[in-house]
């Protein structure tokens, strides 16, 4: 891995109390990057699709916009079409990109979650728009922006500069260790200046995650997140 091989660990309580070591192993890294040391500190992400509509294609048109692959995947069970749910596609999609060295969420409610955050779809980044972030940022959990699109959650133009979002995350909500950027039209592979975005010294995307996060043959990991709209 390019960056940050190493890390001191600390005590995380997990919300699973039967999580493995790989597990807490995790959840402390993420710790480590809330505790906002110098450096590259807020985990890139990017949201695939729902259900059989997920595939790594939208990681990789990024990966060729931008020169880098974000850090952190997100799949959804969701099955719009028959309304119902779906497991095998999205979870052959996270297991591919874990072993390809990236982190994989899935989105399960406060008491169940180990990082929370807020779902976000505007152009303007600070909390006259974004409410929500003092209450949620409180909580004794690594905070993010668990959906960001921009624009607004209907038709985006697809020409957001994604340095505008990297400015607002530093002025107005300085606890954020990861974001998620929505698919489609809301995405790093449509939008522009994403490549700014991914370069910026305080992002960690998926080469600068240190490599003790992942242990070869085994099942990749799912680190729990909870979003507030």
């Amino acid at each position: 891995m390019a960056v940050g091989a190493s890390f001191t660990a600390h005590a995380a309580e997990h919300a699973n109390p039967s999580a493995t070591p790989q597990v807490r192993t995790i959840l402390n890294y993420f710790q480590e990057l809330s505790a906002r040391r110098e450096g590259r500190r807020i985990l890139s992400g990017q949201f695939s699709d729902f259900g059989n509509g997920a595939d790594l294609r939208i990681m990789e048109r990024i990966q060729e916009k931008t020169g880098h692959w974000p850090g952190l995947i997100g799949v959804d069970y969701a099955d719009f079409g028959r309304g119902s749910l779906t497991y095998q596609t999205p979870d052959k999609v996270a297991i591919e990109y874990w072993k390809q060295g990236g982190l994989v969420t899935d989105y399960a409610g406060e008491r169940y979650v180990d990082i929370v955050g807020i779902d976000a779809y505007t152009d303007f980044v600070d909390q006259q728009h974004i409410k929500g972030y003092e209450e949620i940022a409180a909580l004794p959990k690594p905070f993010g922006f668990t959906e960001y699109g921009p624009h607004g959650s209907q038709n985006p133009p697809g020409n957001y500069d994604y340095r505008r979002f990297m400015n607002g995350l530093e002025k107005e909500f300085p606890r954020t260790c990861f974001f998620m950027c929505w698919n489609a039209k809301w995405s790093l592979a449509t939008n522009d200046c994403a490549k700014e975005l991914l370069a910026h010294p305080s992002v960690v995307n998926r080469e600068d995650l240190p490599a003790n996060l992942f242990k070869p043959n085994k099942i990749f990991t799912r680190i729990r997140m909870a979003g507030w709209a």
